[in-house]
């Protein structure tokens, strides 16, 4: 997963992260091939991940979350 992270001195920062994350989540609904990688969990389950995701977006998941997303094998 491709953390997305813009710099905060830009006054357009805070515009450019709402668009890429619409973006996303029209990718994430229409193009799931492309967005969206599917992970098998050591007991079968199947998730779908994003594969790149805003840093805005990402502070808002839970800690506990955001721990096991990154630790996932992304094969």
């Amino acid at each position: 997963m491709k953390i997305i992270e813009l710099k905060s001195d830009n006054p357009y920062t805070e515009m450019l992260y709402n668009w890429l994350d619409k973006f996303l989540f029209w990718g994430d609904d229409h193009l799931p091939f492309i967005f969206l990688k599917k992970i098998t969990m050591s007991d079968g389950t199947i998730v779908h991940l994003p594969r790149w995701i805003t840093r805005k977006h990402m502070d808002t998941i839970d800690k506990e979350v955001q721990e096991l997303m990154n630790n996932l094998n992304w094969e």
